[in-house]
């Protein structure tokens, strides 16, 4: 089953049968955020600015959304009239694009039918330039007459549930550390608790995924669930270190893993053609394995990433 994978450096399919990651795009700075639509054009947010920056270089970014057709050949890119800055999950919706612009506290929704962005701030707009990144708000998503976004305040996870019409705030929850992603499983919300390396739900529910490590980026079919794992070192290195896609059975056991060196951290993952409890807005046609012969291609490897002692499961 092929699916997209964004690291820092690149754009990938990642092939689990053939255990290849195609190199699908990069020079575009850091990518992150991925989605896709039902006619199978596939969305890739990129920073155009390196990894690691300071304040004052997420500042300056204008980030953009790469468009690719359901080959993969890349057919054009949308850049709204303000800045994308420290842009991160991205998701299509509703008929309309939703990005995470982080350093702004805000939501750039793109229409794409009539063509147009608007930005929409979740908590009002900043009026200090200080006061920027203040929720992190990382994660779109959206579920019944609800949109969820997902962030973290300090450490502590942060899921705000806004209503889907009138974009009020409806109630915010906490669980996570350093949370990204978020996904009903069970009947409950689950979100990636990045720093401690679990899934975290929550009814209280967590399980392990590579303890000790990042994670960050899920994909969740009915048998199946795929989890980014970054090496968790310092920031200096994490642009050039060690990734992996973490295979799961649904109680948490590891199937398998497919390792990455030297790109840097995995942001955000997708599988079209499947039924994807992370994005459930369209499942879209599946990736055709016969296109992906005329990108460079890298062995994945069994573990990219040291072992962690693992903290006792709850």
């Amino acid at each position: 089953m092929p699916f997209l994978v964004t690291t820092t450096q690149a754009f990938w399919v990642f092939d689990d049968i053939s255990r290849q990651a195609y190199r699908i795009d990069e020079g575009n700075g850091v990518y992150y955020g991925l989605t896709h639509d039902e006619d199978g054009r596939i969305f890739v947010g990129a920073r155009r600015c390196p990894y690691g920056v300071d304040r004052a270089g997420r500042a300056a970014q204008s980030g953009t959304i790469l468009v690719f057709d359901p080959d993969l050949s890349r057919s054009g890119e949308l850049r709204p009239p303000f800045p994308l800055r420290d842009l991160h999950q991205i998701y299509a919706f509703d008929g309309k694009l939703w990005v995470c612009a982080t350093h702004d506290n805000m939501i750039a929704v793109y229409d794409l039918q009539g063509e147009s962005w608007e930005p929409w701030y979740p908590f009002g707009e900043a009026t200090d330039p200080e006061d920027t990144d203040r929720h992190h708000i990382n994660s779109v998503w959206a579920d019944g007459d609800e949109i969820f976004l997902v962030g973290h305040s300090g450490t502590a996870g942060c899921v705000h549930v806004f209503d889907r019409s009138s974009l009020a705030h409806r109630r915010t929850e906490n669980f996570g550390t350093y949370a990204h992603n978020v996904w009903r499983e069970g009947g409950a919300l689950n979100v990636l608790s990045s720093l401690e390396g679990y899934i975290a739900a929550e009814d209280g529910r967590r399980r392990p995924v590579s303890p000790g490590n990042f994670v960050r980026g899920a994909v969740v079919t009915d048998r199946h669930l795929y989890i980014g794992v970054s090496q968790n070192v310092n920031r200096a290195e994490r642009g050039k270190g060690s990734c992996e896609v973490v295979k799961l059975d649904p109680a948490g056991n590891t199937l398998n893993i497919f390792g990455l060196s030297g790109y840097g951290m995995v942001h955000d993952l997708r599988c079209p053609g499947v039924r994807d409890a992370a994005h459930p807005a369209a499942d879209g046609p599946a990736l055709d394995p016969m296109c992906l012969n005329r990108f460079p291609a890298v062995p994945l490897r069994r573990r990219t990433i040291p072992i962690v002692a693992a903290a006792a499961a709850d």
